[in-house]
This record gives C-alpha cells, sequence and structure tokens, in this order.
C-alpha cells in the first residue's frame, strides 16, 4: 500500500514549523489569466478542519481564473528542510459559515481592505499608497465578513509531487503520487 501524501505533506509542514520555516504557512497559486498567460501569487495556506485551503475576496482576479479552471496547481517550498510539493487540485468551496469564522481571526488591515475592495477592486489602479493607507486609517475596523470573502478547500487533489532537494549525493529524489481511486500511487520520477 503506498503512503498517502497528503499524511507526509502535513508531517513536512510541522517539521517545518518547528524550524520556524518562513514559508510553513505560505504556498503559491498558480493559474490562468483571461489572455491564457499563467500567474502566480503567495497566499497565507491554511488548515481548517482538517483539510488545507487558502481564503480570498471574491472580487480578486486569482478567484475569477479560479473559477474558470477546474484544476489548479499549489507550490509549497520549506527551504529548512529541503522539500518542494507541487500539488494538482481542485478546489472546493468552504461554507459561508467557516468562511465567517476564519475571517475573524484575520489581522484588522486585511478586514479593512476586504471592505475597500468594494470601492477599489483588488488589482485595480491606486493613485498612490498614502491614499490607500489614509482610506484605511479613516476606516473602522469591521466586524463580520463582506459577502465577498471566500475561502477555498485543497479538494480533491489529483496528485502530489515530492521533492527532495539536499541529498549527499547531489541527485534530488523525486516522487509523484497519483490518486487512484481511493488510494494513491506512487512512482520515482527523473528530477
Amino acid at each position: 500500500m503506498t503512503a498517502d501524501p497528503l499524511r507526509i505533506l502535513s508531517d513536512d509542514r510541522a517539521h517545518a514549523a518547528s524550524l520556524r520555516d518562513p514559508l510553513r504557512d505560505r504556498c503559491f497559486l498558480a493559474t490562468v489569466n483571461e489572455d491564457g498567460n499563467p500567474e502566480v501569487r503567495t497566499l497565507v495556506l491554511r488548515d481548517v478542519e482538517g483539510c488545507m485551503g487558502i481564503f480570498a475576496n471574491g472580487s480578486s482576479p486569482k478567484c475569477q481564473q479560479v473559477g474558470n479552471s477546474s484544476t489548479v496547481s499549489i507550490l509549497m517550498y520549506f527551504e529548512s528542510i529541503g522539500v518542494q510539493y507541487r500539488v494538482q487540485t481542485e478546489l472546493r468551496p468552504m461554507a459561508t459559515e467557516i468562511v465567517q469564522e476564519m475571517w475573524q481571526k484575520r489581522p484588522d488591515v486585511s478586514k479593512k481592505l476586504d471592505y475597500l475592495y468594494e470601492t477599489f477592486p483588488q488589482s485595480s489602479s491606486a493613485r498612490n499608497r498614502e491614499q490607500l493607507l489614509s482610506l484605511l486609517e479613516e476606516m473602522p475596523v469591521p466586524r463580520v465578513a463582506p459577502m465577498t470573502a471566500k475561502g477555498f478547500y485543497f479538494e480533491p487533489v489529483h496528485s502530489v509531487e515530492r521533492l527532495l532537494l539536499d541529498q549527499s549525493d547531489g541527485l534530488h529524489v523525486r516522487t509523484l503520487f497519483e490518486r487512484v481511486e481511493e488510494s494513491w500511487r506512487a512512482q520515482q520520477i527523473v528530477p
């Protein structure tokens, strides 16, 4: 029976966290924009109800891109342990109640930004940084998440590629795990 790559990933994240790896709770989401060009952005990686997930504002380009594709690619890199993961997954929407609950844990400036996006959409032009800071300073801290607050679970995961980088012989160990019905098939692949 092949090991569960999501359990291995969880264990590696915990190990990286114990070493205070700066990317222990970050991931890189790759999508394709409306022009067919790839885009990658850094997001906070969350553990929600036993699953990995991300949160975003529904008005952001990334949410529109996620909605246009059935699968995304997520990259995670833990320098402290020399491991990289590439995950091919669908993103399943979280229930509104979960999003509302998790939103309460966000920093105040992030809460304010979610409401600022109603006037100034994410990725739109801004006159300057000072204008944005001034607008945020004038805003009260919102108490309820806006309807545009969204959350996504990494489900179902189709494949996980694990790359062990720091090998004494210089040859990386690259393993591809592919979902086969309810289990996983693993194979070593050329790095």
